[in-house]
């Protein structure tokens, strides 16, 4: 009996134990921000498992740091319980730059934000549209709306600043490549208006400025923040263009000199002076216009009315 009794005791104790060990809990420690090597080790030692399921960039963090985990730091779980983790990347993924023309400043800062982009510089131009965002740079260069970037890059803005009081000397684009009549127009407080391009273009870094709008004239100055537009062809088909204006111009030259000399013309066979002072003898009519011709011989003469009193007898 007492073998018995002995027995029961320690299978009871052995049970007990058994229980308590396979409902024990543990604190999950809290791994934020440290390396997935470092984490790892931790979470062992505290008879745990762990899973690398998630990475995200966050623009100045290094790669392969922890940012967030679950179960969360404190909670209490079984053993070899599955923490899982979401760590740092290195490269950071490609986004869409937005529209941001014409966008107000906090409008297109909103936008950046909201695709994980920056704003960088913003600088100010005299502009009619105050406050609108003129033009977006990214490097120091014109970006346009979906180039894709790193997510976190800086987009540098223009922004109106309204006209100001000052004047700015018209430039001369004729001649210039695209890229060297943009940057002249913004090198000056005025700014790039419409750009119009004929069908030989495919590419703007083959396109050359053959006119403007407004049209050079030395000594014309602009209101500052006045746009300019620029009218681009091949840098081929310049030289056509060039040569079709100056006949153009020749032929127009030509018709103007042709119309003077009708007119001069006319005005010579309409108006010629009446050189005798009797209106009344018509062997006296001499270069009168037709008109005056009509009225003379509509007109009573007055030799008609005197009566011929001389007897040829």
């Amino acid at each position: 009996m007492a073998i018995i009794s002995v027995a029961l005791f320690y299978g009871v104790t052995i049970g007990l134990k058994s229980f308590t060990k396979h409902n024990k809990t543990i604190v999950v420690p809290n791994l934020f921000d440290t390396t997935v090597n470092i984490a790892g080790k931790l979470i062992e030692e505290n008879n745990l498992r762990y899973t690398v399921n998630d990475s995200t960039f966050i623009p100045g963090k290094a790669p392969g740091l922890i940012v967030s985990q679950y179960p969360e730091a404190g909670e209490s779980v079984k053993e070899k319980r599955k923490i899982f983790l979401t760590i740092t990347s290195t490269n950071a993924p490609e986004v869409e730059v937005p529209d941001l023309i014409d966008k107000s400043k906090r409008y297109a800062i909103r936008l950046l934000e909201n695709v994980g982009l920056k704003v960088g510089k913003i600088n100010r131009k005299p502009d009619l549209a105050k406050d609108a965002v003129l033009s977006q740079l990214y490097k120091g260069e014109r970006i346009e709306e979906g180039t894709l970037v790193a997510k976190g890059s800086t987009i540098d803005l223009v922004i109106g600043s309204g006209y100001g009081s000052s004047s700015v000397k018209l430039p001369d684009l004729e001649g210039y490549t695209f890229e060297s009549a943009i940057n002249t127009i913004e090198s000056t407080s005025l700014r790039v208006g419409a750009l119009i391009a004929d069908n030989t273009v495919v590419d703007t870094a083959s396109a050359i400025v053959y006119k403007q709008s407004p049209q050079y004239a030395a000594g014309v100055y602009l209101p500052s923040g006045q746009s300019i537009d620029i009218f681009v062809t091949h840098l081929d088909n310049f030289g056509l263009i060039k040569e079709q204006e100056r006949k153009a111009e020749e032929d127009k030259i030509k018709n103007l000199e042709r119309q003077r000399k009708q007119l001069e013309q006319q005005k010579n066979e309409t108006k010629k002076p009446v050189k005798e002072s009797n209106p009344y003898n018509p062997d006296t009519w001499e270069g009168t216009t037709s008109e005056e011709d009509k009225r003379l011989q509509n007109q009573n003469n007055p030799y008609d009315k005197i009566p011929n009193t001389i007897d040829p007898n």
